[in-house]
């Protein structure tokens, strides 16, 4: 309401009436100030009682009419809501500030008040953004909107609303931590369904009526439910579960109603969860598919007021303890015994970040923060990552964790640490933490620095592990440790290379410890090299004889042993007895219910029996002898480097078993044909009657020698470089490949033939002058033009 008030005039209104006339008008120009009775009123969100402001004086009072010249109304200091000539009331139906500006006899005279909402426009959230757990504490804090305070520049007075709020909990369990306005922390012992309420009731003067200041109440009530989960739980992730299984509800409770993406799994565990994932490729890139809202979707499938989660990443994030993923199933298994990793690979495969992230930085409801060795991945291939660092597996904010049962290969950093990059020394509250690799293999990875690793402070543990066919550029091709104390047990390091040959397979500072590992470089007839770090006894540095290896050209190689590698039974079998911090006997046949206990890792990389003799093998992959009591005898096949090829396996010494076919292939390189090639293994009858050649549609050649009996000396003739002619066909003819086609332009007509890299007639037509295209399969083509003798090599990819 307005009331007018005058400092220096005894009327109250400056209202007389004429001698012998009727009334006449209020006559403003005699005041110099006026004023709004409340300078703030308050009022229910969307509520109009008490909240209309008048222009004609104090109504109750029954003093008359105030008249003005204009009356103009304006709102926030910018809308202009009214202006007009006579009495005016306006209805503050928003918030905010209202301002009035009287104009009588070309006097302006102003005030303003305050017309605020009282409700408290909130929300509620809930931490962590998880499935709530029995006995683990749930925060939820309240966000209030911008009825909670006082705009700027409004002081506060004996008009502000007072405030009573009350906390509410129902479902029975709750142990009540701390509370106040603006959060509670609870701890519920049992499960179900719970539900949080909190109630706040404000109060404050909402306008004058009669003269008295009338009180307005408002109430606003803010309901959060949850359900409340046993302490552990377990999630089904199956990419190929809609194929298996009509109408699945896709929660992640069973392989029936498995998740399709791992981002799903990691965006509901947290601490003493386990994650399952079937066979195939995943990509932290998956996407959910449609119609599905799994923000909302809880373990038990009920739909609750869960927070938004955030379910996707470049990279799978590990940033909450004790998370435990496990790949290599079927998508039938009942119990981890029953995986096969040989069987039912699980790949994750990245794009252009790290494929594994390892966050130490979240802090916990609990107290706690940041990972311990109680977040693990067992059982999966790592590989295709692109980073800066790590390209297969980053660690940061001083995370730690194991990997075990894995293959890390062919990943790639711009900077350091092309499979595993360890941003500095663990920081987390488990003192002696550090990560673990057991049972790895890391081949085939790059980096400007430590190709396979780069370990920046850390003491992570190595043990047997397989560390080969890696290459960086400047220095570290298998290991580059910064700095740090790293322990390498029963682990090889070998046939990693360096760009500049500084620490092909292992580059030290800190102070690594070595025991019964192979490390290439380590020992000079006999003697350690005390560059690498401290003995701790039993190290060797040989060839562990490998059944081939990579290059930085092609890094694929296969990495298990073969007979009679000194390696074999060369390791410490204590090391392979890590009791409760790497077993991974599963005692319980449902991962919701899983405990770990301790037993010994049964079975190696390749999933065949560990420690099948008297001692564990060095590396990933324990030799197992065909036949114990014959031993077979290895052959010896050197392939030699040529120019204008690249081998696979590459050039080099490499072992088969006696009497078994041993098989290579020969790829050209740009420029060149193996249409005439030609193989010699240095015995004419193994030529004429135990080699085979199979040339493959992409331009290479098979060879496999059947039957190996004695050593072979490979060579290969006949590379043929493709010749383009420069000759008048050249003149007048121009040919390049397209995306799945073959462009041909010609300044007139021609016979066009095209031939696969074996020498196949593929297609021969007539090509008029101008552009032609010709649809081909992706592969390596050789193309004529008019018969003559120049060739072109065209490769088609799709």
């Amino acid at each position: 309401m307005l009331s007018i008030r005058n400092n220096f005039s005894p009327f109250s209104l400056g209202y007389f009436n004429e001698a012998g006339g009727t009334a006449g008008y209020g006559y403003l120009s005699g005041f110099t100030s006026f004023k709004f009775e409340l300078d703030t009123m308050w009022r229910c969100l969307n509520g109009q009682a008490c909240t209309s402001l008048c222009g004609t004086g104090d109504p109750t009072f029954n003093t008359g009419i105030l008249i003005a010249d204009s009356w103009t109304w304006i709102r926030n200091d910018a809308d202009t809501i009214v202006k007009a000539t006579s009495d005016v009331t306006v209805t503050a139906n928003v918030g905010g500030k209202y301002k009035v500006i009287i104009d009588q006899d070309g006097y302006y005279i102003s005030d303003s008040c305050y017309v605020l909402d009282m409700v408290y426009d909130a929300n509620m959230h809930r931490l962590p953004q998880k499935p709530a757990k029995v006995t683990v504490p749930q925060i939820f804090n309240v966000e209030y909107g911008p009825g909670k305070s006082l705009p700027a520049g409004v002081a506060a007075n004996q008009y502000d609303p007072g405030v009573w709020y009350e906390w509410i909990y129902s479902g029975g369990g709750e142990e009540v931590l701390s509370k106040d306005m603006n959060h509670t922390k609870v701890i519920w012992h049992t499960t179900g369904q719970k539900e949080v309420k909190l109630h706040i009731s404000a109060t404050g003067v909402g306008c004058m009526i009669g003269g008295i200041k009338v009180n307005k109440t408002c109430d606003t009530t803010l309901t959060y439910c949850v359900q409340v989960h046993e302490k552990h739980l377990g999630f089904f992730v199956d990419q190929q579960v809609d194929s298996k299984v009509e109408n699945s509800l896709h929660n992640g409770t069973s392989w029936a109603n498995a998740f399709p993406t791992l981002q799903q799994a990691l965006a509901l565990a947290s601490q003493g969860d386990y994650i399952w994932v079937a066979e195939g490729t995943y990509s932290p890139r998956d996407s959910f598919p449609e119609g599905i809202d799994y923000a909302k979707v809880s373990t038990a499938g009920y739909l609750c007021d869960y927070d938004s989660l955030t379910v996707y990443t470049p990279s799978y994030v590990m940033d909450w303890d004790s998370v435990q993923v496990f790949g290599g199933f079927a998508g039938t298994e009942r119990n981890l015994s029953e995986r096969n990793l040989s069987e039912h690979p699980t790949v994750l495969s990245g794009g252009d970040r790290s494929v594994i992230v390892m966050d130490g930085g979240t802090t916990y409801t609990n107290g706690l923060w940041g990972l311990t060795h109680g977040a693990r991945w067992d059982g999966f291939t790592i590989r295709d990552g692109v980073a800066a660092r790590g390209g297969g597996i980053l660690f940061r904010n001083g995370a730690t964790g194991i990997f075990s049962n894995d293959v890390i290969k062919q990943n790639v950093a711009s900077g350091a640490g092309g499979g595993v990059y360890i941003d500095g020394p663990y920081t987390g509250p488990q003192p002696g933490d550090e990560p673990v690799f057991f049972q790895v293999e890391v081949s085939g990875n790059r980096a400007a620095d430590g190709g396979g690793i780069y370990n920046n402070g850390s003491n992570a543990m190595l043990v047997n592990t397989t560390v080969a066919g890696n290459y960086a550029t400047r220095a570290g091709g298998g290991l580059n440790n910064a700095s740090g104390n790293p322990q390498i047990l029963n682990t090889i390091l070998w046939s990693n290379s360096s760009g500049n040959g500084n620490g092909n397979d292992v580059i030290a500072g800190g102070t690594p410890y070595y025991s019964h590992s192979d490390v290439g470089g380590a020992l000079t007839n006999g003697v350690w090299n005390a560059a690498y770090g401290t003995d701790g006894g039993q190290n060797l540095s040989v060839d562990p004889y490998f059944i081939s290896t990579g290059d930085p050209e092609w890094p694929e190689g296969n990495y298990r042993l073969s007979y009679p590698s000194r390696v074999m039974d060369g390791g410490n079998n204590r090391y392979a007895y890590f009791g409760e911090l790497l077993s991974i006997q599963l005692s319980s046949p449902d991962p919701r219910m899983a405990v770990y206990n301790d037993r010994v890792i049964d079975y190696d990389l390749a999933n065949q029996p560990r420690v099948m003799y008297n001692y564990v093998d060095m590396g990933a992959y324990e030799y197992i002898l065909p036949d114990a009591s014959a031993p077979r005898i290895n052959r010896k096949v050197v392939i030699p480097a040529v120019e204008g090829v690249r081998t696979q396996p590459p050039a080099g010494t490499h072992y088969v078993e006696s009497n078994r076919d041993f098989t290579f292939t020969v790829f050209p390189k740009e420029g060149y044909t193996l249409e005439n090639l030609k193989i010699s293994s240095g015995f004419v009858r193994i030529d004429e009657e135990k080699t085979t050649l199979a040339p493959q549609e992409d331009g290479s050649v098979r060879v496999t020698f059947h039957e190996v009996i004695e050593p072979l000396y490979v060579t290969m003739e006949n590379v043929m470089q493709v010749t383009v002619g420069n000759g008048p066909v050249d003149r007048v003819h121009l040919l390049w490949a397209g995306r799945d086609r073959l462009h041909v332009q010609t300044t007139e007509a021609a016979e066009l033939e095209i031939y696969t890299v074996a020498g196949r007639l593929h297609t021969r037509q007539a090509v008029a002058a101008g552009n032609t295209e010709i649809s081909l399969p992706q592969g390596v083509y050789i193309v004529r033009l008019n018969g003559n003798g120049v060739r072109h090599k065209i490769v088609i990819r799709q």
